[in-house]
């Protein structure tokens, strides 16, 4: 079973041996990776573009922060068409003569939204401001835990290198992805191909790029990350990173003049980032002065935690006739619930259940009982101690564990037909019967408070991106959130995934773009929308 598990283990890279055949049909590759492959240690979740061989070919110089803008274009170029360059010679590109990679580009090309972005152009080193390259700076500073108790965190600053100063457009607040490993985030550019893509299509587009790593992750490895169910935090943590930032930003570009404030977020930042606006608006002292807030963009964002998050963790979600839940491929949605479900699940145990886990988990699932397949760093460890080390990837563990868990009259999936094919994917089996019953109501009660709220925001405040069908966070909180507050949403954007073909560099099988790859793109959609303010 562990080799059946690893063969699927990839998709949380975002590069799925996994082929989706006309975007729907669930195949996979026939012959398992050896669990002893490198590229395997690096398993992540939503936003793990490639492995990090591959991007390494263009690091930060040992003792330098200057990441050029050529640099920049090869390391887009690599997450655009999903291949490597040229090896012998990384100044040299091999990416673009794939005919697959040029079925992308041109897409991408035609369509209004990016500004007919043309990778063959090499938009990012021929940028329209001149900008030869950002720098970037790991910061801490002081921020607040939900109990309120000060604590240390982390981010990441990447900062545009140009000539002329007052050229900068502005600051994006970005609001990362789920990890399950808390060094890939915003402060550390080695680690993470999210931010080096944010790198690449934002800061060589003029805009300073600050990335909050959150509570509970980064150089806060020990206290527990309050997930999806408590994004205020995670705002007040972004704005406190803002007054941070100030004096830096102030310095590099002899400015104390205000500057525009955008927002941006992926997967669980998509959601972040909307709540980001909304805070500000309904509360303006909590900006600081130096920054005007002006638009917020969301993708693939879980914003209603109550209905649509509720349903997909609870309910049994199915790839069939009605697809109820508008899912690509039912493999990664019954790998990526119990994921999901102990990351949600630990934040409201800690933060609302005075860390009584018996009350929320099934506690076999918690305690990571399933042998060898669960240790970490060769110990067996439960949930919490194990969300709470540092620079270690936990996302197979934590699958290995869910696998053939029973409770409350349910059974997860396990074994290769049932966790590539099985639509008896209900979290039911994770939880303990106390969170079924009388504890639901408390659960409920956060979840319904994390629903964004964008109510009072002037119209046109913020945009919306997302697949028309994902896998991971069901394009059904788009629609969601387009029919509660339709006058606050000035760009509602569905991107049709067939479109788009990706590549796994492991196998090189192609499919319909899916969530942990389609930030690569979405990201051009996001730059426009702000380059229009």
């Amino acid at each position: 079973m562990k080799k059946i598990i690893y063969t699927l283990l990839p998709l949380f890279c975002g590069i799925s041996l996994v082929a989706c055949n006309d975007g729907g049909n669930t195949t996979a590759s026939t012959q398992p990776n050896s669990p002893t492959d490198t590229r395997l240690s690096n398993v992540g979740l939503a936003t793990k573009i490639l492995p990090l061989e591959t991007l390494n070919q263009y690091p930060l110089v040992a003792g330098e922060s200057l990441i050029t803008a050529e640099s920049l274009e090869l390391t887009y170029e690599t997450l655009f068409c999903q291949l490597k360059t040229d090896e012998s010679d990384p100044s040299k590109s091999i990416l673009l003569s794939n005919d697959k990679c040029q079925a992308d580009i041109a897409w991408i090309a035609s369509q209004a939204g990016t500004a007919n972005f043309n990778l063959n152009n090499q938009p990012i080193l021929n940028n329209p401001l001149s900008i030869t390259g950002v720098t970037f700076e790991s910061i801490t500073y002081t921020t607040a835990l939900p109990s309120g108790a000060p604590v240390t965190v982390s981010g990441g600053l990447i900062l545009p290198v140009l000539t002329d100063t007052t050229k900068i457009k502005g600051v994006i607040m970005y609001f990362h992805g789920t990890t399950f490993d808390k060094s890939t985030v915003g402060s550390n550019y080695e680690s993470d191909g999210e931010v080096r893509a944010a790198a690449a299509v934002f800061a060589t587009q003029g805009y300073i790029v600050v990335l909050p790593d959150y509570v509970g992750q980064g150089v806060d490895w020990a206290d527990v990350h309050p997930y999806v169910l408590y994004p205020k935090i995670s705002v007040q943590t972004a704005l406190d990173m803002l007054v941070a930032v100030k004096p830096i930003i102030q310095t590099t570009y002899n400015t104390t003049q205000p500057l525009k404030l955008f927002s941006a977020g992926y997967s669980e930042g998509g959601a972040y980032s909307l709540w980001f606006n909304s805070m500000i608006q309904n509360n303006p002292s909590s900006l600081d002065s130096f920054y005007k807030l002006t638009h917020s963009v969301g993708m693939e964002g879980a914003y209603s935690a109550s209905d649509v998050t509720n349903g997909f963790l609870f309910k049994d979600v199915a790839k069939d006739i009605t697809n109820t839940y508008n899912i690509q491929d039912q493999g990664l949605t019954n790998m990526v619930k119990p994921l999901l479900t102990a990351d949600a699940l630990l934040s409201y145990t800690t933060y609302n259940v005075n860390s009584n886990y018996d009350q929320v988990f099934n506690m076999s699932f918690f305690n990571m009982t399933c042998g060898t397949d669960c240790k970490v760093n060769s110990q067996q460890v439960n949930i919490q101690t194990a969300f709470a080390l540092p620079d270690t990837m936990i996302a197979p563990q934590l699958l290995f564990s869910a696998e053939s868990q029973t409770a409350n009259d349910a059974t997860y999936p396990s074994g290769y037909v049932d966790m590539s094919a099985s639509s008896k994917n209900s979290i039911n089996s994770l939880v303990s019967p106390t969170l079924l019953g009388s504890g639901h109501k408390g659960l409920m009660a956060i979840m319904t408070a994390a629903d964004v709220n964008l109510g009072g925001l002037p119209n046109g405040s913020v945009s919306i991106i997302s697949l028309k069908q994902d896998s991971v966070v069901s394009r059904n909180n788009f629609d969601w959130l387009l029919k509660r507050y339709p006058t606050q949403i000035a760009a509602n954007i569905l991107l049709p995934e067939d479109n788009i073909q990706v590549v796994s560099p492991l196998d090189g099988t192609y499919h319909s773009v899916d969530h942990l790859n389609a930030l690569t793109y979405e990201f051009l959609y996001t730059v426009n929308i702000f380059n229009s303010y």
